[in-house]
């Protein structure tokens, strides 16, 4: 039973993850190319689609990243310092992936700015999620003993 439920609660934080790779993906995109908040001039060289269809390769990739810098273990054995350092080194080692195909494919008009962003946002969205108790109930906390206790 235990070990049906970490599998389940696995699969849901893969899934949370895909999604926060996605959205830190395209606020990285809005942030470099439509936002004038960072940058005040934004020339794309690389239409948005080429970029959205990086996606394709950069979710996947992340997935097996993860699971390789054990993301997707139980939280029981791992502290908050170490599992803050496995998502720091999982994100260092995916921008370095990332980084190096797009030179190896000579991509050289993509914005570097722009991947500094998306794994800056990945790293930050995904260390508060998982350290959420909504999301990663840890120390004995329960969703529902965190939702009673802020309703009442």
């Amino acid at each position: 039973m235990i070990e049906e439920n970490q599998k389940f609660y696995n699969r849901f934080l893969a899934v949370i993850d895909g999604v926060i790779i996605c959205i830190s993906y395209w606020l990285a995109w809005y942030f470099r190319y439509r936002s004038t908040l960072l940058f005040s001039s934004s020339f794309e060289a690389v239409p948005q689609r080429v970029y959205m269809r990086a996606l394709y390769f950069i979710v996947p990739s992340m997935f097996v990243i993860y699971s390789a810098c054990n993301l997707y273990t139980s939280n029981r054995v791992k502290g908050r310092r170490l599992e803050i350092a496995s998502i720091l080194q999982a994100n260092a080692i995916g921008g370095l992936i990332f980084m190096s195909a797009l030179q190896l494919l000579h991509q050289t008009y993509w914005s570097r700015w722009f991947v500094f962003l998306f794994f800056l946002t990945a790293i930050c969205v995904i260390s508060s999620s998982y350290f959420t108790n909504l999301v990663s109930p840890q120390h004995g906390y329960q969703s529902w003993e965190i939702s009673e206790w802020l309703i009442n």
